[in-house]
């Protein structure tokens, strides 16, 4: 690598100009910054960040200094940030209190803390790390860190001495390097950089299609063994840049509902899922992405990539960081999760997990919205009156389910119908559909006829225990909570939270509320037709009417 004659001048340094040195250079450029980073992929990633550097700040050139010496000190001072965060991470945690104490003590520390240079342990798909958790690298130590380290306390005739130092020793360097340069934004290339992998695993289709796993979801129990596994909703999203998102929401294939909005108005899409959809691939394309560093998502060895970050206030006008962070697999650099951080912690919902990302021709997106019925607005829903086991058989037309009269040791205190109108109907003045089901209340009721509260030392109420079965011959949409349209298999309950249960048997819909889980099941598994012979409950007053909705 020759030494060009020194530019005389302010010219500013040109593009082309830029371009013969990475071409030129660049294996050695990404030598001496993995040595000082200690990691060969983080070393390309620097000279990445150097060049980009390099041309926003192409008019600052020296003016008697060749332009491989400029690019030079971008590249140490690119390598050498990299290198202090690393150091820092490692240090945060091996001088935090508890690692002190069992230092101390000569003992080693729990085997679920993460150490340094250490892989971490699969987490929980709930679990999140914050940046200074992320497993560091382990830099090796070269002869190189004591040239970084005089150049950042060298005068200026020093550096320039050290520049030309490392220059020479560059052509050391280049001349067993291997001849595949970084490909970056100038081209050309074996293997690119973290993030120019992440961005080509997306392609150049102008739709984007992504499924992610949603933060919500419910545990589906079989009511005869007690094995459960959780069911995850998933968030649909097709965006072409500068139109329109069209997002579909689905749990267990069955769709919940879908919208339509501009990019700039997440009216439907919070903001961490935005910044997948709308603002990942130009990120990783312009450079504005940031790799932060490894870690382990969903059994999965990934890169964590920060997308954008900004300054916003809170409801007390305090002001806090937030940032989007993508995770991507270390083996495919496809990505793996998504999550929000506020001031350095993860957010509340932790880790969205990304099932599919790709790009797809024009034709091929999906910006249609599902048809919709404009009569079934306005909505309606009533409960009313205090029915005999028969009765309840009455109104659905077929023989009820219940529990007994009993469930756990709480008496079946009421049974009340339910009305569920949908749209208007002018020439009737009522709803233009209707829907009927009964209800099942065991527990305390009050004067009123309602289900019974404590009130604890604050004042605050809080529900007695009871069990609520509401069960309907059809799967309406106003029917049930957290879903629509959807039953498990019979056999099985689907639990939403400990409180909120949709199950179907024997041709009848169920939504189940209770004060706890185990009140769910023992009313689920204890499901019968009602007796023809069975009354209404001894509490029960004609006299008194349910509210309306």
């Amino acid at each position: 690598m020759g030494v060009s004659a020194l530019r005389h001048g302010r010219r500013p340094v040109t593009l082309n100009e830029l371009e013969v040195v990475y071409r030129r250079d660049g294996a050695a450029f990404e030598q001496i910054a993995g040595a000082i980073v200690g990691d060969e992929e983080f070393g390309c990633d620097a000279v990445h960040d150097a060049f980009v550097q390099a041309l926003r700040h192409r008019d600052r050139f020296s003016h008697d200094a060749p332009i491989e010496a400029s690019v030079w000190r971008f590249v140490i001072g690119e390598a050498r940030k990299r290198r202090a965060r690393i150091v820092r991470g490692t240090q945060a945690r091996a001088g935090s209190g508890t690692d002190r104490a069992y230092a101390r003590r000569g003992t080693p520390g729990p085997a679920s803390r993460a150490r340094a240079g250490t892989a971490m342990e699969a987490l929980d798909p709930r679990a999140t790390s914050t940046p200074d958790e992320l497993d560091p690298f382990a830099p090796q130590p070269t002869r190189w860190e004591s040239v970084i380290d005089a150049a950042a306390t060298a005068n200026r005739r020093r550096w320039r001495w050290l520049v030309r130092a490392v220059l020479v020793a560059g052509v050391a360097v280049a001349a067993g390097a291997s001849a595949a340069a970084l490909a970056w934004s100038f081209g050309g290339g074996a293997h690119g950089t973290v993030l120019q992998r992440a961005a080509a695993t997306l392609g150049d289709g102008p739709v984007l299609h992504f499924v992610i796993r949603g933060g919500w979801g419910g545990t589906l129990i079989d009511l005869k063994t007690g094995s459960g596994n959780y069911l995850y909703a998933t968030e649909e999203f097709w965006y072409e840049r500068g139109g329109r998102i069209h997002e579909v929401s689905r749990f267990a294939g069955v769709a919940q509902g879908d919208a339509t909005y501009s990019a700039d108005r997440h009216s439907s899409l919070n903001k961490k899922l935005g910044s997948l959809v709308t603002r990942y691939r130009q990120a990783l394309r312009d450079g504005s992405a940031l790799v932060l560093g490894r870690d382990v998502v969903d059994g999965h060895q990934v890169y964590w990539i920060r997308v954008d970050s900004e300054m916003l206030p809170d409801a007390h006008n305090r002001l806090h960081k937030w940032a989007h962070d993508v995770a991507v697999s270390k083996e495919t650099f496809e990505p793996v999760a998504v999550r929000e951080m506020r001031d350095g912690k993860p957010g509340p919902n932790g880790n969205s997990i990304v099932l599919k990302a790709e790009s797809v021709p024009k034709d091929e997106g999906n910006f249609a919205r599902m048809p919709r019925d404009s009569s079934r607005l306005p909505l309606k829903i009533a409960w009313t009156g205090f029915l005999t086991p028969s009765e309840a058989g009455a109104v659905l037309g077929r023989p009820a389910l219940w529990a007994g009269q009993s469930v756990a040791g709480l008496d079946l205190a009421r049974i009340w119908k339910d009305e569920r109108g949908e749209g208007y109907n002018p020439k009737s003045r009522g709803s233009s559909k209707t829907y009927t089901g009964v209800t099942f209340f065991y527990g305390s009721l009050d004067d009123n006829g309602d289900p019974v509260s404590s009130r604890s030392a604050n004042g605050a109420a809080t529900p007695m225990p009871f069990v609520q079965v509401s069960e309907s011959r059809t799967l309406d949409s106003l029917f049930q909570r957290v879903v629509t349209n959807y039953s498990p298999p019979e056999g099985s309950i689907l639990v939403f939270d400990a409180r909120i249960a949709v199950m179907q048997k024997d041709g009848l819909h169920f939504a189940l509320d209770a004060s706890s889980r185990g009140l769910l099941l023992a009313a689920a598994r204890t499901l019968e037709r009602v007796p023809a012979s069975d009354t209404s409950p001894s509490s029960a007053s004609p006299s008194i009417r349910g509210p309306s909705i």
